[in-house]
């Protein structure tokens, strides 16, 4: 039987440099094995298309990334994060309404 590879997790001060003080961060912490996942790639993709210029996008292998998904409390994917300043003001797991993602930026 063949060990799997480790992957170098990340820390938490790597993911919170990551985060923009200046801008709007979108964080979406979601697993190539995740179907809901999948779902959301499309909206996602045109959400960076349309209005990208008004947040960065951080994309996090949930399921690679074992590490932070748990120092962050992430329980489920797709988990979506918004930081605006820096601070978390919005958190939701699942499949969001365009609407719903929106409202947030």
């Amino acid at each position: 039987m063949e060990q799997a590879a480790l992957v170098k997790q990340i820390t938490l001060d790597e993911y919170l440099a990551k985060i923009s003080k200046h801008k709007t961060v979108l964080v979406d912490f979601s697993a190539v094995w995740c179907a809901p996942c999948k779902k959301m790639i499309p909206f996602i993709d045109s959400l960076v298309q349309t209005i990208g210029s008004q947040f960065v996008l951080v994309k996090v292998d949930g399921g690679d990334q074992t590490d932070i998904c748990k120092a962050l409390k992430v329980e489920g994917f797709p988990t979506f994060i918004v930081y605006k300043q820096g601070k978390e003001v919005w958190r939701k797991e699942g499949i969001i309404e365009a609407k719903e993602f929106l409202d947030q930026f």
